[in-house]
């Protein structure tokens, strides 16, 4: 079976035998190449030590032991292995074998203790609600507050706009030892809108983080900041001030993961972030979510993974919407994503996301009067193609689609966006 590159196939006749086989070096060894073949690496070493507890001198063994390792890239354990078998190959062929795997260790070592990643994107597309609006703002005001005969201005009138793009980012890894890496990124983006300047935005985000891993679980400590800058439409109001849409935010974050299943991944995290406006500051809040995803990358799907991932977070407000009273912006979020991805090295390749959340507002009447706590329920689906029309360049039409759905009329909207973009990757 492995011979007709079927390991998959030998390994699901295999595993389950193993209660009874293990020990077997014969079987073990096997066992261990299935795996290995059918890309099921922590098995496939498990199955390897094995086999060299019951008979030392497996050479074929420790190859394949030391082969796994470096696919792992757990690089100093493949180095060990190889330079086990160096002084026992007397063949040619074999020392030459040998020493190409010892020089890919090396060269791979390189590579890993600093390792630099760069891209810039330029697209354009088209945004049917870009303030995220209500299509119909008078009625939605006659519901939420009892108003009658008001008009949309400012940010509250519905557009749908052309927009051009401009992104780009990098990322450095430092791996400074074999088990624990440095994580460091930056990323940049721009949007210009055709007849609406004032919805122009400019993002910037920026991260770094830890990563200590040990046998088959891996955790990791981070901190992000986002600076987010958009001047939006102006409104007119009896103060005669004008409010923005900038924000600034930061947090830390940390996660645990861990092979739960075979080629199943489990990430627990947890995040605390605080978001600021630079002229709202009624809206400044302190947020902490918790998370849980599931990726599986199942053998069907040759490079592919599939995942789902939940989350439940509480956003308590700095200050009150009114000084002196005890109404607020402080609300309860929960969510599940499932997502799915095709092998990203193939000449095209896809992505699937869809998405539903829930908000619920903690403080009564907080952005209706006539509803007492608001309740928000939003949809969303991604879909996105890229083709790597060259090894550094990649092109991507995508389409987003999103429905809000709340008990306070103020706050339905829907939007769909879709553009193509043009992706230029230096590693």
């Amino acid at each position: 079976m492995v011979a007709r590159k079927n390991a998959d196939a030998a390994f699901k006749l295999l595993s389950p035998l193993e209660n009874t086989r293990a020990g077997d070096a014969d079987f073990d060894y096997w066992l261990g190449v299935s795996a290995f073949e059918s890309n099921r690496l922590e098995r496939a070493v498990i199955a390897f030590e094995r086999t060299l507890l019951t008979n030392p001198d497996f050479d074929s063994a420790r190859l394949e032991l030391g082969r796994t390792y470096l696919r792992m890239g757990s690089l100093d354990l493949a180095e060990q292995e190889f330079k086990r078998l160096e002084p026992r190959t007397t063949t040619p062929a074999g020392k030459q074998a040998i020493a190409a795997y010892l020089d890919q260790v090396a060269k791979q070592k390189n590579k890993q203790k600093l390792a630099f990643n760069r891209y810039l994107e330029i697209g354009a597309g088209h945004d049917t609600n870009i303030s995220s609006t209500t299509g119909d703002f008078t009625n939605a005001i006659r519901a939420s507050f009892g108003l009658n005969g008001i008009l949309p201005t400012g940010n509250s009138i519905k557009r749908g706009e052309r927009f051009g793009a401009f992104n780009g980012g990098g990322d450095i890894v430092w791996r400074y030892r074999e088990d624990r890496s440095l994580f460091a990124s930056v990323g940049a983006r721009l949007r210009g809108h055709r007849n609406a300047g004032e919805f122009n935005y400019g993002l910037l985000d920026a991260g770094i983080s830890h990563e200590f891993r040990h046998d088959t679980n891996a955790w990791s400590l981070g901190a992000f900041a986002q600076l987010f800058r958009q001047d939006g439409a102006f409104t007119d109001s009896i103060a005669n001030t004008r409010i923005i849409n900038d924000r600034n935010s930061g947090g830390v974050t940390a996660d645990w993961r861990r092979e739960i299943a075979d080629q199943t991944l489990l990430t627990v995290a947890a995040q605390g972030a605080a978001y600021r406006y630079r002229s709202n500051p009624t809206q400044d809040t302190d947020q902490a979510t918790l998370s849980a995803t599931v990726t599986a990358s199942p053998q069907a799907l040759v490079g592919g993974t599939l995942g789902i991932s939940a989350f439940a977070g509480r956003d308590r407000a700095k200050r009150p919407l009114v000084p002196g009273t005890e109404t607020d912006v402080s609300r309860r979020n929960l969510g599940v994503r499932l997502f799915a991805q095709s092998d990203p090295r193939l000449l095209v390749s896809g992505m699937l996301s869809l998405g539903w959340s829930q908000r619920r507002d903690d403080a009564a009447f907080a952005r209706a009067t006539l509803t007492e706590f608001g309740r928000d329920r939003l949809l969303d689906a991604t879909a996105r193609l890229t083709w790597r029309f060259a090894d550094q360049w990649s092109l991507s039409p995508y389409v987003t689609v999103i429905r809000n759905q709340s008990n306070i009329a103020l706050y339905n909207f829907n939007k769909t966006e879709g553009g193509l973009l043009l992706r230029f990757e230096l590693n």
